[in-house]
């Protein structure tokens, strides 16, 4: 007779190999008849009125003020207390008699490919997915369910309590099923739905199973979430090939029902495949000379690179001229932000442009995972940037002070200009300058005979370890690159500045000052995405 707790592990490894057994057509686990599009069971912008037992379903799209998208794009789980369990019973040995005991087991449910999906999810795109732990004043919560049939999700948040999520046990955990109901419950539709999705795909309709054509009802513009962003064939929330097609009589095999409208084998759209969910970036790349008073504003002899007055990764100077000693050391003091949020407030004697400082934070919320926040004077946010006008020039520290509030400086006259502010605000956010990066001779000339002897080390490179750059391109348009005529001398004929940096690709191409720079550019923002704590 085996032992009880030898007999418990035997049989929840034998119940966890069993469960990850392939289904014949997990794909048909994601095609249920009576959800709409075949795995979405309701919520934002899902039409009412599926009846699968018509023969022309009504389909009808009613705004629900119920739903929504969730908050700052956090969204919470936690699994149904039934979720993958299993009651198995074992004879075993009892001093008084024999009996049969139930021993549950909750491995059917996998955490790991769960940890996964949510893992993809967190480095792809700003979206985070958090367990709920037993919070009760989070509301808000999908609870992952495997006792139903099907993989299915709703659409978007459910404002008034918790919305289910299905993963039945064989056939739904794998991580490209999974990321998809996870960003169905974040508000995302289906790709070969969208409005716009005639002019890339064909759908045949004589090759789809009829219990199942409501699955390729078009959302209406007014309904979707994907305005203004490309079809994707690709797309993860985009179904196969052969998606509620019928079968074939000789072959017993499904017949394609979506084919590509570029002539492309529809095999190529790969139903776990991951596409980025970022935004674009805006490049511009407009070759004009920059103003020299407003250059010369970031261009501070007593800051390390013109305009970082301390913080992460800025090395400890020797005010020495004739010959300056740089010392990296680590600053247990700064850090990144907490989940990339940053808190700012004016100073009380500040000369404002909120229009200025608003264009600034839109820009950076609409191509990036970070978020700035007015303080409001909150006592319990004790790390934050005061915004300042009365110093000289325009600066920030670097990183944020685990101790209190630190300062950045926007000179009134000067520094008001949105890709200045762009530039500080990152600044405070942790980013060093590009032309200073580890690896920047690759790239870029520094013409030394050409720099002001006054600003040489401007130019110092920030060493691997303590850059904020790693595994991130070189980006010659970023918002952190300084113009082609940085710290230049003047030149004693013409009195304009001499060309400093030169793109050793392009020797022509003349670099714009940050203020000069209306966007920021496609950019390198690996460093919050990959390192938000």
């Amino acid at each position: 007779m085996l032992r009880k707790h030898k007999a418990k592990a035997l049989l929840a490894l034998l119940i966890h190999v069993s469960a990850q057994v392939r289904a014949d057509d997990p794909s048909e686990l994601m095609q249920n008849k009576t959800l709409y599009g075949g795995d979405m069971a309701g919520g934002l912008n899902v039409p009412v009125d599926v009846n699968a037992t018509l023969d022309e379903p009504v389909i009808t799209f009613i705004p629900n003020s119920g739903w929504r998208l969730w908050t700052e794009g956090i969204m919470y789980y936690e699994y149904d207390s039934t979720a993958g369990q299993v009651l198995i019973f074992i004879l075993l040995a009892n001093p008084l008699c024999k009996k049969w005991a139930p021993f549950p087991t909750k491995i059917v449910r996998n955490d790991a490919v769960l940890a996964a999906a949510i893992d993809e999810i967190h480095a792809r795109t700003c979206l985070r997915v958090y367990p709920r732990n037993n919070t009760a004043s989070i509301i808000s919560y999908i609870v992952i369910k495997t006792d139903n049939t099907g993989c299915w999700s709703y659409v978007g948040m459910n404002t008034t309590g918790p919305q289910d999520l299905n993963l039945q046990t064989n056939g739904c955990w794998y991580k490209g099923t999974v990321i998809h109901e996870l960003l169905h419950a974040f508000g995302f539709q289906h790709e070969h739905q969208r409005y716009d999705r005639d002019t890339y795909i064909t759908v045949n309709m004589t090759n789809v199973n009829p219990d199942y054509t409501s699955a390729f009802t078009l959302i209406p513009q007014n309904q979707t979430k994907d305005v203004g962003i490309p079809y994707d064939v690709d797309s993860i929330m985009h179904y196969g090939a052969f998606a509620f097609g019928l079968k074939d009589n000789t072959t017993n095999k499904k017949l394609q029902t979506i084919i590509i409208k570029s002539g492309h084998s529809i095999m190529k759209i790969l139903e776990n495949l991951i596409k980025t969910l970022l935004a674009l970036f805006i490049h511009v790349s407009t070759q004009v000379r920059s103003d020299d008073s407003l250059n010369k504003l970031m261009q501070n002899e007593t800051l390390f690179g013109g305009d970082m007055a301390g913080g992460m990764g800025i090395s400890e100077v020797e005010d020495n001229k004739d010959g300056q000693v740089m010392a990296f050391i680590p600053n247990p003091v700064w850090r990144l932000w907490t989940e990339g949020i940053m808190y700012y407030e004016y100073h009380s004697t500040a000369v404002r442009n909120d229009a200025v400082l608003s264009a600034a934070i839109d820009e950076i919320h609409a191509r990036t995972c970070l978020r700035i926040y007015p303080r409001n004077n909150n006592a319990n946010i004790k790390s934050y940037v005061v915004i300042k006008t009365d110093a000289t020039g325009c600066w920030s520290y670097v990183g944020m002070n685990t101790r209190g509030s630190q300062d950045l400086n926007l000179q009134t006259d000067g520094c008001w200009y949105k890709g200045t502010v762009i530039h500080e605000l990152l600044h405070a956010f942790g980013f060093q300058h590009e032309h200073q990066r580890y690896d920047r001779d690759d790239y870029i000339t520094i013409n030394t005979a050409n720099v002001n002897p006054d600003y040489t080390r401007a130019f110092t490179v920030i060493p691997l370890n303590e850059s904020t750059n790693v595994g991130s391109s070189y980006d010659l348009d970023s918002i952190m690159h300084y113009g082609a005529f940085a710290f230049g001398l003047r030149d004693n004929t013409t009195n304009k500045y001499l060309q400093t940096i030169i793109v050793k690709s392009n020797t022509t191409k003349l670099l714009l000052e940050p203020y000069a720079r209306p966007n920021m550019s496609a950019g390198n923002f690996v460093l919050y995405r990959n390192q938000m704590v």
